[in-house]
């Protein structure tokens, strides 16, 4: 396998990688935002049954069923969206990213295990200090970092 193949594999792991975090972290901003929704809409049912309860204490159990009504309408309301901010879940795409990522992570590790050359390039950039290809795991985000800064440096020239 020559150097070309290799950093081409691993920049393809890189990708998965990143598609990956992308995905999950596309999954947690969605949950957060249902969250903070719901939040807000438990806030306003707070405040009007805060409205009923003043109202019901004013007039005694008069007009007080339309903010009543509201409130318990918010709050179910609020419910709905913490039930399905629980219950959100990435989907299928997440699950092709990962088969991407272990199929490059396999088809690295064989190539590496295969080729002497290869795996002494490998073990230089510390690939397989561990014995095991999980120390790649550690080489991903300082990977990322310096494409980042490189890519920071060509739009700052």
């Amino acid at each position: 396998m020559s150097v070309h193949t290799l950093a081409r594999i691993l920049r393809l792991y890189l990708r998965s990688e990143l598609l990956v975090g992308e995905i999950r972290l596309k999954a947690q901003m969605r949950k957060f935002s249902l969250i903070v929704f719901a939040a807000l809409i438990c806030l306003m049912a707070l405040v009007f049954l805060n409205i009923a309860a003043y109202q019901m204490l004013l007039a005694g159990w008069g007009p007080v069923n339309a903010p009543f009504i509201l409130a318990v309408a918010n709050i179910l309301l609020a419910i709905i969206l913490f039930v399905s901010a629980a219950f959100t879940r990435p989907g299928p795409d997440l699950v092709a990213a990962r088969e991407l990522r272990d199929l490059t992570s396999a088809t690295l590790e064989s190539e590496l295990k295969s080729n002497p050359a290869a795996a002494a390039i490998g073990s230089m950039a510390g690939l397989n200090g561990l014995g095991s290809w999980d120390s790649a795991r550690f080489l991903v985000p300082i990977i990322s970092a310096i494409i980042r800064s490189l890519k920071r440096q060509k739009t700052d020239a």
